[in-house]
């Protein structure tokens, strides 16, 4: 004869259970959390080589945003849909929850480092006086088109290509979105800052094509002072 459960044991089993699942969630999620790492990564090489293919067309010059008609336009938009130099896929990272299936998913993609005389942060370059010094070992790159809203840079006049990262997981206040651009030294409204997005790290691909994981400890020695997390801007001298 089958003995039946009692109550007490079915309350028992279904507290095993929810202990062992409280347990290997954490677990699960972490390892989701490095898959998700390791494809922004090799998303990120997949962007910056196509931003090497344009650049290998366009007397090597690199851009951030360009006027476009009557409207500026994302770096994205152009090697996706102009140039075709890769798939959108790529251009989102996958630790984001929305992004791709915007029609306009350009402005959700990796953001572009920008550096842009309207906001005086001139990250990586002497061409704007206030960040002269950090910069100038690196190069001065950085060309306003003064006509239109557009910024490019020249790898020709670039210096210690391995140290310049260009594409970054980005964001702003929402925590669900990347945002096409970002700064590294001011913090103007309308423009995103880098994001750590991969357990409190930014990956960034560098212009010699290389892809790095950054500390807040590195991004405070590379001068960065402004950065996103969880939908959050925080700035260096508020930790």
């Amino acid at each position: 004869m089958h003995r039946k459960f009692t109550l007490i044991e079915l309350l028992v089993v279904i507290a095993i259970i929810t202990i062992l699942a409280a347990m290997l969630l954490p677990a699960l999620q972490q390892a989701r959390e490095r898959g998700y790492d390791a494809n922004c990564r090799g998303q990120l090489r997949q962007c910056i080589l196509a931003m090497q293919l344009y650049a290998d067309q366009y007397n090597d010059w690199m851009f951030s945003h360009m006027s476009y008609g009557s409207q500026t336009m994302p770096w994205a938009y152009f090697l996706v849909l102009q140039e075709k130099f890769a798939q959108k896929k790529n251009f989102v990272c996958p630790s984001r929850k929305a992004g791709l299936e915007e029609s306009s998913w350009w402005f959700y993609s990796y953001g572009f480092y920008r550096n842009d005389d309207n906001f005086q942060n001139g990250h990586y370059s002497s061409w704007t006086p206030r960040w002269a010094a950090p910069g100038t070992d690196r190069g001065d790159f950085c060309v306003k088109d003064i006509a239109g809203d557009s910024c490019f840079y020249s790898i020709r006049k670039m210096k210690r290509l391995s140290q310049i990262g260009m594409i970054a997981d980005s964001g702003k206040e929402n925590p669900l979105y990347s945002t096409w651009d970002f700064v590294a030294c001011e913090s103007p409204g309308t423009v995103g800052h880098v994001s750590l997005t991969h357990n409190s790290r930014c990956n960034m691909a560098y212009v010699d094509g290389h892809v790095g994981s950054n500390t807040l400890t590195d991004l405070r020695k590379d001068h960065f002072t402004w950065f996103s997390i969880d939908g959050r801007r925080c700035w260096f001298s508020s930790l």
